[in-house]
């Protein structure tokens, strides 16, 4: 796939390009002793959300306008928890816009 906006949420050595083969995905954040897999990724032009199947949001991509919901604009390139009010809900699904 295309990482043009670090959507693909992998570490690469320049941002941008194709990806022609799979990758592991690591969701930061995680505590120590978990070991949480994704139930449902969304990806739009400018950022991804994963789901887990305990029900926290990761978020990666370009944070430009607060898009990311991680409390900061700067671009997050592997998926970060997101925090806040959703901390204290369960995610049931995911979807991403532009």
């Amino acid at each position: 796939g295309r990482d043009a906006n670090y959507t693909l949420g992998i570490v690469r050595s320049k941002k941008g390009g194709d990806v022609k083969a799979p990758a592991v995905v690591e969701l930061l954040d995680l505590p120590a002793d978990a070991s949480e897999s994704a139930v449902a990724v969304c990806s739009a032009n400018f950022h991804a959300l994963t789901l887990t199947e305990s029900g926290r949001v990761y978020a990666n991509g370009v944070g430009r306008g607060g898009r990311l919901g991680l409390g900061r604009e700067e671009a997050a390139v592997q998926p970060r928890l997101v925090g806040g009010p959703l901390l204290l809900r369960q995610g049931l699904c995911v979807c991403a816009g532009l």
